[in-house]
């Protein structure tokens, strides 16, 4: 039923839009044949029919007027339209029919022809653009013909008999016509009706996948809202315990005392490798989780990684056991934070299901060519092991050996899925061979790129104190405040604290700092705006190369990244540890890397450097080229340096030219590409300030936030000066 009235709808809808264009062309011929009969019709003759074919169009655009106001109505009467319709056509139909009698002229050849072809042409017309309704047709062509041929015979003029039967034929041509042209519209009709419902079909899958998906998206968005949140809340507090239980292990404690502040600790730490699960899990699901590829030593590599975790091994009772192939003592290039992380893994899983026994480590390359190494790890345990049915789910997500596991053991079910995920990174495998009462056996690979040995290494740098420091702490949390500032006066630095940013701003111009812990989330005014107030300083301000370091409990996904395209220099997350700052500070203040070169320089007495500047100019300039960066990079070569940063200032000259024409063209592609470039410039050469300013620069051109690429290129191109004038005094240019 719905189709027949989809069908009817369409049907009319066709006859209607044309009724106009019929009507016109019916007065049209009217006026021309009453102009060409206008000598052989009586006037009254020519006027009344004239008035009746006009009346009966009239009636038809009248209709015509109606439907329209009416034809978009879910409710419309398709058969009452129709029978309208298939008035006007009789009335219009009578009008010509009539035209045959009334119009007929006597005794003129001519005049008789063009009436003849006049109505013929009509009625050819009319069947065109009525056939959509066979009735029409059969009404219009009867009626208007029909007269015509009665009124010839009964002339009996000569060729009667034959002009008769040349209009019943026209009458019947007409007819088949239109049931041919009605079939046909019929298919149309048809194709576009199921096209139509195929087009709405496909619609509404595509609404639904459309919510299906903003949906995924929202929830997606709220699960990521609710790990940031409670990564964020959780690693506040948890920056207080820990910092402070570390603090507090720096005592002197009975042996009572330090037990339990030992075993406090190790509580807090299994709950901040939970949270680290679940980041880590929600990293891989968001495909965020990133690989840091790096030279680095094997054998040094696996000697520090077992004697970590032996204390702890040995410490529940368990004997340990590294061994690893003679043939690995060399150099490759991979993620060992990774293979790290995946052996701690797997490691933990061991100490929480054996009890007595053993844990044992093995490593072999199991295929080497002259390019790369795919290593086999193997980690083994005598605890309780893992049945065959379990051994094909426990690498999948929130996943144990049974339930009783969880309430016995504890544990989020991530670890082992996530160190699939990991291995699936680093281009190898993991899975389990030895089954229950035998242990468990799990044994993964990973690839590792083969590069040559240096040929020489740095030694180990000491911790060293910094009683020279001048840190400001930021952070609207007294207890962070209190940890943060406990730590660095143990190491011998002099702190200022602000309690969020608008007072950072304030404290900075007012005395000289070295360096900046900065907070992120605070009250009136957050880390990310204060550090972007104060990368606006002039060269000629004060603390206009201090270096900030984010010091912030926020650990998802792309919040490294918005700390340093603010302009932040580093970034470390909370709970903070001790030797974490020390790290930060020996990098940044660059006290202990200068005295280690000195010595390293004065043997070759090059031409005079960096590290010949006044004290407190190293610590300003090093955030702005960083000598010792490229010295390592480029093989401990001074010439090299200097080959190497002279091409380099050409290079990012010609760059920055290249990227101030693209963005005056509005040509933002283009100004990405090249900004990405000076990003990787900058950092090969160990211009840290300059590549800070090249992300600000290129994260502008990624967002499209046009409105402050002139402000932010302006800043970047007066950094590419300083560092250049820098780079000139340090290595005599």
């Amino acid at each position: 039923m719905k189709k027949h009235n989809g069908m009817s709808r369409e049907r009319l809808g066709i006859l209607y839009d044309t009724l106009v264009f019929t009507s016109l062309g019916y007065l049209f011929a009217a006026v021309v044949l009453i102009f060409t009969l206008k000598d052989r019709i009586p006037f009254e003759n020519k006027t009344t029919w004239f008035s009746m074919l006009f009346l009966s169009v009239s009636f038809g655009l009248y209709i015509k007027n109606r439907y329209n106001l009416k034809k978009n109505s879910p409710s419309i009467n398709m058969q009452f339209w129709e029978r309208k319709f298939l008035l006007a056509s009789l009335l219009v139909a009578l009008s010509w029919g009539t035209a045959g009698i009334i119009l007929y002229p006597e005794n003129s050849l001519t005049e008789q022809t063009f009436l003849y072809l006049t109505i013929t042409g009509v009625v050819a017309a009319t069947v065109g653009t009525i056939s959509a309704s066979l009735k029409s047709v059969l009404i219009f062509t009867s009626i208007t013909l029909f007269p015509l041929i009665v009124h010839i015979l009964y002339k009996n003029q000569e060729n009667s008999i034959v002009l008769a039967l040349y209009f019943l034929l026209i009458l019947i041509f007409s007819l088949l016509i239109a049931k041919k042209f009605n079939k046909n519209l019929k298919e149309k009709l048809k194709l576009k009706l199921n096209s139509k419902k195929t087009e709405m079909q496909s619609h509404e899958n595509d609404l639904k996948f459309k919510k299906l998906y903003e949906q995924s998206e929202i929830s997606n968005k709220a699960k990521s809202d609710f790990l940031a949140n409670m990564s964020h809340e959780i690693r506040t507090p948890m920056n207080g315990v820990l910092g402070n239980l570390s603090l507090l292990l720096m005592n002197e404690l009975s042996e009572e005392q330090q037990k339990r502040t030992l075993s406090i600790q190790s509580s807090a730490n299994s709950m901040l490798a939970i949270i680290n699960d679940i980041l880590d899990f929600s990293k891989i699901e968001a495909g965020m989780l990133s690989v840091d590829l790096h030279d680095f030593d094997f054998a040094r590599f696996i000697n520090e990684f077992s004697s970590i975790v032996s204390s702890t091994i040995r410490a529940k009772g368990l004997n340990f056991r590294c061994h690893y192939s003679p043939e690995l003592n060399r150099w490759f290039k991979g993620d060992s934070e990774r293979i790290k992380q995946i052996l701690n893994n797997l490691i933990n899983n061991s100490l929480k299901f054996t009890e007595t026994g053993s844990i044992t480590v093995n490593c072999k390359p199991s295929y080497s060519n002259d390019l790369f190494t795919i290593l086999e790890f193997e980690v083994i345990d005598t605890g309780i092991g893992i049945s065959p049915e379990q051994k094909n789910t426990i690498f999948e997500r929130f996943t144990q050996a049974d339930n009783s596991t969880t309430r016995k053991y504890g544990g989020t079910g991530l670890g082992l899925s996530i160190c699939k995920q990991l291995t699936s990174l680093l281009g190898g495998d993991i899975s389990i061979k030895d089954t229950t009462n035998k242990g468990t056996h799990i044994s993964f690979t990973v690839k590792l790129k083969k590069v040559e040995t240096p040929k020489q290494t740095h030694q180990a740098k000491k911790h060293i104190y910094h009683n020279d420091a001048n840190i400001l702490i930021v952070d609207d949390n007294d207890t962070n405040i209190m940890v943060a500032q406990d730590m660095l006066e143990v190491i011998g630095a002099k702190v200022t604290s602000a309690k969020n940013g608008l007072e950072a701003v304030k404290a900075i111009s007012d005395k000289n700092f070295d360096l900046i812990f900065m907070d992120c989330h605070m009250p009136e005014m957050d880390g990310y705006e204060a550090t972007r107030q104060i990368r606006r300083l002039r060269p000629q301000d004060r603390n206009y190369n201090i270096a900030i370091i984010a010091m912030t409990a926020s650990a998802m996904v792309g919040d490294r990244e918005k700390c340093l395209s603010c302009g932040m220099d580093d970034y470390m997350t909370k709970p903070i540890e001790i030797d974490l700052i020390q790290q930060k500070l020996q990098y940044w203040l660059h006290k202990d890397r200068n005295e280690e070169i000195d010595a390293s320089l004065e043997e070759q007495k090059p031409p005079q450097t960096a590290q010949s500047l006044p004290r407190g100019e190293k610590k300003r300039s090093a955030l702005v080229f960083d000598y010792n960066a490229i010295y390592d990079r480029v093989s401990d070569s001074h010439e090299m340096v200097v080959k190497v940063c002279k091409h380099s200032l050409v290079s990012m000259a010609e760059t920055l030219v290249d990227l101030h024409a693209s963005i005056k063209n509005k040509d933002f592609p283009a100004a990405q590409k090249l900004a990405h470039s000076l990003k990787g410039a900058s950092v090969t050469i160990g211009c840290m300030r300059l590549n800070a300013a090249t992300i600000i620069v290129e994260n502008n051109l990624k967002q499209k936030a046009y409105t402050n690429l002139p402000e932010n290129f302006n800043q970047l191109k007066t950094i590419f000066l300083v560092t250049k004038k820098q780079i000139q005094k340090d290595l005599k240019l």
